[in-house]
This record gives structure tokens, sequence and C-alpha cells, in this order.
């Protein structure tokens, strides 16, 4: 099991390192991407094992994922140094089984009951070509309906890019807006939208709305993969399965 405390402190490094910016907060945010993904693939192994639905787990970058970075900055104004970074070494997760929706059935089997009864599995689009195409499109959606006078106001907030569907629509209930990060720079851009909506608020949790690597990082190493259970009882032994192995760099 991961200590909570190397975790707090090691989001206390990363805010000293993303705060520096430049390559102290690059090299800083690589190295700890490598550890995310190195939790996302035990995990995963460990869901296998399970008897879990089939899920990608990790997805790997597209070959021309540096490209599709530069043509959303084109559209959407910018990207958060840190998404290009997750982009690029990480690519996305998916620990819901989308479409289909297999992994509720399998979390009812384990006895999961609560409200909202969501397991919040962490899922993060790639930065494919498919997900390129959706943005642009909903950057030119945007400016024609201001055109419009239909949401004028939203012109003068930054685009939002749409990472993960809430934790609603991931279990097929009827949801909100996308988990999301503003177009704009930042090390430490917090994921708008996003609540820790388990019965236990995580240990290893910032205060107020998580910037993204920390969300990672609290989700992942603390929660398991699925925020929405945690502190759930029935939640923590299938918790302790899925860390094993898992360690923080």
């Amino acid at each position: 099991m991961i200590d909570t405390n190397g975790l707090i402190r090691r989001r206390i490094e990363w805010v000293t390192a993303a705060e520096q910016g430049g390559e102290v907060a690059r090299r800083a945010a690589h190295d700890a991407l490598r550890d995310v993904g190195a939790a996302v693939q035990r995990i995963h192994e460990n869901l296998r094992d399970l008897g879990y639905p089939s899920v990608a787990g990790l997805v790997p970058p597209p070959a021309n994922v540096r490209e599709n970075i530069s043509e959303v900055r084109a559209a959407t104004g910018d990207v958060p140094e840190i998404l290009e970074c997750f982009w690029e070494v990480i690519g996305g997760i998916q620990l819901v089984a989308l479409p289909g929706y297999a992994h509720v059935d399998f979390w009812k089997r384990q006895g999961m009951h609560w409200n909202p009864g969501t397991c919040d599995g962490v899922w993060i689009y790639s930065c494919d070509d498919e997900f390129r195409t959706y943005l642009i499109n909903e950057v030119e959606q945007r400016a024609a309906y201001a055109a419009e006078g239909i949401d004028s106001e939203a012109e003068a907030e930054p685009f939002q890019i749409d990472l993960s569907p809430d934790h609603y629509h991931k279990d097929d209930i009827s949801g909100g807006a996308s988990y999301a990060l503003d177009a704009k720079p930042g090390w430490l851009a917090p994921l708008r939208w996003f609540e820790w909506t388990g019965p236990v608020r995580p240990r290893s949790a910032p205060e107020g709305v998580p910037d993204f690597l920390s969300y990672l990082r609290t989700a992942l190493f603390e929660c398991a993969g699925f925020p929405g259970y945690y502190g759930l009882p029935s939640f923590e032994p299938i918790r302790e399965k899925l860390l094993v192995g898992v360690e923080l760099g």
C-alpha cells in the first residue's frame, strides 16, 4: 500500500517545481507521469485478475500526437503544459468500460452500494485524431453560437478542454459537465467540474479543486483508480488488491 504521507510530500514537491516552471517543472512532470503510467498498468493487471470487464488501461499516444497537440492549440488558443506532457508521455487512461458500461454490473456484484453510487473510474482522453477533431468542432460550434448571440458571454472565458465524462456519465446515469482543463498555460491546471464524490475525502487530496497531476496521483495511488468508492468498507479489500505492486517511484 502507498504511504499517503509520501503522496502528500510528492504533491508539495510537485507544486514547488511547477511554480518554478520551465525545465524544472517539465522534468518533475515527466518523472511523475512515468510513475502514473506504471501505476495504471499495474492496476489494470490487478483488475484483470479480479475478473473485471475488458478495458484498455493505458492508451498509448498516437504517432502524430505532437501534430495533433499543435492543431488543438491553434484551435483552442493554448494547451496547459501539464496536459501536453500527459498526452505525450502517457497518451490516455481508460479504467471504465465505455461504451457498454460492463463495469457497472461488476461493481454491483462486489456489493458496492453508495449514493451517488458511481465508481468514477479514471478516464482521460488521448489526443488521437478523433479527439483532435472533436475539440476543433467544439471550438467552431462555440464561435458559431457566439456569432448568433446564443452564448456570446462564453467567448470571454477560456475554452475548456474536455478530458473525461463526469462520474454520472461514466456509470450510465444522466450527469453534468465533463471534467476539463482551461485552454491556457499552466502546470498546476485545475481539473474543472471534478469533485471527490466518495464517502471519504482522500487524505492526499489537496484542498479545493485539484490540479490535474495531483488528481491523477490521488485517484490512482490512494484510490486505486476509483475515487468514487474510496472510503466504502466493501471497496477497501478490493482497493488493497488493486494496489498490489503499485509503487510511488
